[in-house]
């Protein structure tokens, strides 16, 4: 090849190859946001953030805030928290979005319990055990044997 070529060579090399990194860039989802309580407003830690579709989960700092990147494609982000409902938005693959998400509380029903006293039933069993104590003594019977297991690791 001749001098000549070298620079165009080179530079058409130069063009793709930015293209090449320009078009992956592009497709990466940045997903930065914070999770708040929609009654007191306060940030809510250890909430699970994921996206719809992907193994990709991350959960909130004690600050409330998340982060999410990724090159996989989803279309629906959804934050989950014991005791709050689900709370899901459409997200845009391939840009950088920021969300302020407020969960609102879930209140459950559940049953009565009723806690009545009574005996504790192993102290039924140790009453029977000190009961028949003299009758279940190994010194008084005649014959008895047993068997021993000894296991030594070193």
């Amino acid at each position: 090849m001749t001098n000549h070529f070298k620079p165009i060579v080179s530079s058409i090399l130069f063009l793709c190859l930015f293209f090449v990194i320009n078009a992956a860039n592009a497709q990466v989802t940045r997903i930065r946001g914070t999770v708040y309580d929609s009654e007191t407003k306060e940030p809510l830690p250890f909430v699970n953030v994921t996206l719809e579709g992907t193994n990709l989960v991350t959960i909130t700092g004690f600050d409330g805030s998340f982060f999410l990147e990724t090159r996989l494609v989803s279309r629906k982000m959804i934050a989950s928290y014991m005791g709050y409902y689900k709370f899901d938005t459409v997200i845009t693959p391939g840009t950088y979005q920021q969300f302020k998400i407020y969960l609102k509380s879930q209140t459950m029903q559940i049953n009565e319990i009723v806690v009545t006293p009574g005996e504790n039933p192993a102290f039924r069993i140790l009453r029977m055990i000190n009961k028949n104590k003299k009758r279940n003594d190994p010194t008084r019977q005649t014959l008895y044997t047993y068997e021993v297991y000894n296991k030594m690791e070193l």
